[in-house]
């Protein structure tokens, strides 16, 4: 009876025992038993990513799967991304953290989760750069990276939720819209932050091998999501009790949903006079290019717009984008133009390629594209001016929202030049499926239009 007790009582401690959890290392079972939390914040701020408009168009947000046109500046404007593209033409892999009042230098940066340090980038990139490993379960690994800090950890340490990974580094603006951005001289600072399911970026993209094993910090052509990177504050946010998030002030459009009018043109601007050449309200030109130049000038007393070096050799990104709201109702847009190609590449391979989209005015995601729309160093019609029309269908699952109509032109700069010049730019309603919608192009009456 004895032994019989003795043995129940053992039992019954394995069990116990069993049911106690004893994670090795780095190592936590079940992603319930994980506390996370975000990693700025409970120091009496409030942060999150910027969104500034102008014009109707966010020319700055820095939030995950995004093009931001605001990545343009005095420091990378002579060069082209590890990807072969503008800046403004990549999507962001993670998202750019601001304090929403004052400076967010010197701002504490805290482990989102329990985990092990995998990597510290020591150099000067600006500031360290610290990678961490959370195991969620024994089959489900994803990494936390924390950029634009002075790190306060090192490799194969270990770190709780919310202790200190670092301090956010001062950096200065140096974009296009300062007016967005306090201080003087302005104040960009702020925490990069992403959360993927890999730690070596060098695997990914190749191309970008000179970013070390953090990776470029974007994800091209393709939206980050597809390679392996998640929406961090989505991530976060679905496993701690709901926060709300509070934005930057908006600069508003004054523009509101209406209906469809027939051949309501939804342009402004459209010969490129009013403003000046660096600023054709509401036209928002962005280039990342070695010949850098304005995409507005004035050719015998008329403004135009010009994408490309047909004269000069450099490789070139370039957009000319405005936005507007699609009224309800309408069913198909029509892009009227006058345009003069130009090039010196007579191989008849496309390599410089000028196109047409239809882009969300806040993320910059493509909506529509339109192969009728484009144009490239082979196509037949050049040397002079041109009529173009060009229709883009199916845009009533976009009636009320704001989008931007884009002319993109890419020329590879390889010894033979292209350029595309626009002007007399109209984008019409059409608010029944009747018509004939086609797209056309033939030589002006005009030599200039």
């Amino acid at each position: 009876m004895k032994n019989r007790i003795c043995t129940l009582i053992l039992v019954y401690l394995v069990i116990l025992l069993l049911a106690i959890p004893f994670p090795a290392m780095g190592f936590t079972p079940s992603s319930s038993t994980i506390n996370w939390t975000f990693p700025v914040g409970g120091d009496g701020h409030t942060y999150d990513v910027r969104r500034n408009v102008k014009y109707g168009t966010t020319v700055e947000n820095t939030d995950y799967r995004v093009r931001n046109l605001d990545l343009i500046s005095n420091r990378n404007a002579g060069h082209l991304t590890c990807f072969y593209v503008g800046w403004h033409s990549i999507f962001h892999a993670g998202v750019d953290l601001y304090r929403l009042s004052g400076s967010t230098s010197n701002a504490q940066v805290k482990a989102v989760a329990d985990g092990v340090v995998v990597y510290v980038l020591p150099s000067v990139y600006p500031g360290n750069v610290v990678i961490v490993r959370h195991n969620v379960s024994a089959s489900n690994i994803i990494y936390s990276v924390y950029s634009h800090i002075l790190a306060s950890v090192s490799a194969n340490q270990n770190v709780q939720t919310g202790g200190e990974i670092g301090r956010v580094i001062y950096q200065q603006y140096d974009g296009r819209y300062p007016e967005f951005h306090p201080g003087q001289p302005p104040d960009d600072s702020h925490l990069h932050f992403e959360m993927r399911n890999f730690e070596d970026a060098r695997g990914v993209f190749p191309q970008c091998d000179n970013a070390d094993r953090v990776g470029p910090g974007y994800s091209y052509p393709n939206d980050p999501t597809t390679y392996g990177w998640v929406d961090p504050l989505n991530y976060i946010n679905a496993r701690i009790p709901k926060q709300p998030r509070a934005f930057l002030p908006l600069v508003q459009s004054s523009a509101s949903a209406t209906e469809c009018q027939e051949s309501e043109n939804l342009i402004v601007n459209g010969n490129f006079a009013a403003g000046s050449s660096s600023d054709p309200i509401p036209w928002l030109p962005v280039a990342t290019s070695f010949d850098w130049g304005p995409l507005i000038l004035t050719v015998d007393g008329n403004r135009l717009a010009k994408m490309g070096n047909y004269e000069t050799e450099g490789v070139t990104d370039e957009e000319l984008t405005q936005s507007f709201t699609i009224p309800g109702g309408t069913e198909r847009l029509e892009w009227k133009y006058s345009f003069l190609l130009q090039t010196t590449d007579d191989t008849g391979i496309p390599h410089d390629y000028f196109s047409l989209e239809l882009l969300d005015a806040t993320t910059g995601l493509s909506l529509l594209s339109s192969n009728t729309c484009g144009y490239d160093n082979t196509y037949h019609w050049r040397g002079q001016w041109y009529a173009g029309t060009c229709n883009i269908r199916s845009v009533s699952q976009f009636g009320g929202r704001k989008v931007r109509i884009a002319y993109i032109g890419r020329v590879n700069g390889d010894f033979n030049f292209s350029s595309f010049s626009v002007d007399n730019v109209q984008v019409l309603t059409h608010c029944s499926t009747q018509g004939s919608g086609s797209s056309t192009n033939y030589p002006s009456a005009q030599s200039m239009p």
